[in-house]
């Protein structure tokens, strides 16, 4: 019988940096997101950075984008706070209204505002400043703590739409991360703030979850356990499942996605159900309900969105074999090196238990 482990001590070795902003121009080496996340890549070893445009489509799927539904979610902005909360770090390079919102919606977030790092042009190289005073008071404040609002100066090009208001289109200087820039990169990436942490499972005494992101808490009613689990858990959780042979097995053979996120969530709970059984020494309770903290979504929507996730780290590969639309939503999931490399550090995750005759276990 495979449980998780209550209580364990884990480093999330994957690092992965979620870069948003507007205006996203895949073909151009000017964008500014391009830029960044070159330079993040070439100078920040075992970090993926993801963005959104390069990995997700609005239409039907194809061979290298998904659809936000065939990962089980409901929207654009649902699918960005899940990320944001599967992330390491969270950087928006922001120049429009789409943008202060997208970082408006992150920052309702209380746990993700020390991870969050906008990058805004300098304030006097453009007509409208479009941060907002309370997002200002928000970010400004936090650069002590190496995170934070970046003003920078950029090179601009305007972009009149009426005979008396332009639009400025705002370039990195030269089109390269400069000194000031990348200095401050260097503090915000190098603060290892959410990647170390002691994962616990533990019964709640109030019947109800925390705002502890370390911990899976749960009750038991009639018979039925009641569980809270925070996606960076879940995330570690998840991962350690997939590097056991039999479920890699079962997740190379092609299959729609949907089909592959309801092997994990069902094996998910099992194991969950087992660990909580294990914990309580009763075996009578087998029904499990999970809610996801923090996050307004349910556990397959979870599952969903970080398959995405790791697709996106280029830690898997969401592979169809054919562009034919009877067959593209067939995907099998291919483990890439980098994955294969660090699956050691998830081994401790989950640990294997005998029964003795007398229905008790043993590691």
């Amino acid at each position: 019988m495979k449980v998780f482990n209550d209580r364990v001590l884990f480093t999330d070795p994957f690092r992965v940096v979620f870069l948003c902003g507007s205006k996203f121009n895949r073909h151009n080496n000017t964008d500014k997101r391009i830029i960044l996340k070159n330079y993040i890549l070439s100078h920040y070893s075992n970090t993926s950075v993801i963005i959104l445009e390069e990995n997700f489509i609005f239409k039907e799927s194809n061979s290298t984008y998904l659809s936000y539904d065939e990962i089980c979610m409901k929207n654009l902005l649902q699918i960005e706070l899940l990320i944001s909360l599967f992330a390491s770090k969270i950087i928006v390079i922001h120049e429009s209204h789409s943008t202060a919102a997208e970082i408006g919606a992150f920052s309702s977030k209380k746990e993700l505002i020390p991870r969050i790092a906008i990058i805004a042009p300098d304030e006097y190289s453009v007509e409208e400043d479009k941060l907002g005073g309370f997002l200002e008071r928000s970010f400004s404040h936090q650069d002590e703590k190496n995170t934070g609002l970046y003003r920078y100066y950029p090179d601009i090009v305007p972009h009149p739409f009426s005979e008396n208001k332009s639009d400025y289109y705002c370039y990195f200087h030269n089109n390269i991360i400069g000194e000031n820039l990348g200095r401050f990169f260097q503090n915000f990436l190098n603060t290892d703030d959410n990647e170390s942490f002691e994962l616990k499972i533990q019964k709640s005494p109030y019947k109800k979850e925390t705002k502890d992101s370390d911990v899976i808490e749960y009750y038991i009613e009639d018979e039925k356990i009641r569980a809270f689990v925070h996606p960076k858990v879940l995330k570690a959780q998840i991962l350690s499942l997939m590097c056991l042979q039999d479920v890699k097995k079962h997740l190379k053979q092609s299959k729609r996605i949907i089909d592959h996120v309801g092997y994990i969530q069902t094996l998910y709970e099992q194991y969950l159900v087992q660990t909580i059984q294990e914990k309580e020494g009763d075996k009578r309770i087998a029904e499990i309900k999970v809610s996801i903290k923090n996050a307004d979504c349910t556990l397959r929507e979870a599952i969903g969105c970080l398959l995405f996730v790791l697709q996106a780290a280029q830690l898997i590969q969401l592979q169809t074999d054919s562009e034919d639309k009877k067959t593209i939503g067939l995907r099998k999931v291919v483990f890439q090196p980098l994955f294969t490399q660090k699956q050691s550090i998830f081994k401790h995750i989950i640990v294997s238990k005998k029964e003795t005759a007398f229905g008790r276990s043993f590691v």
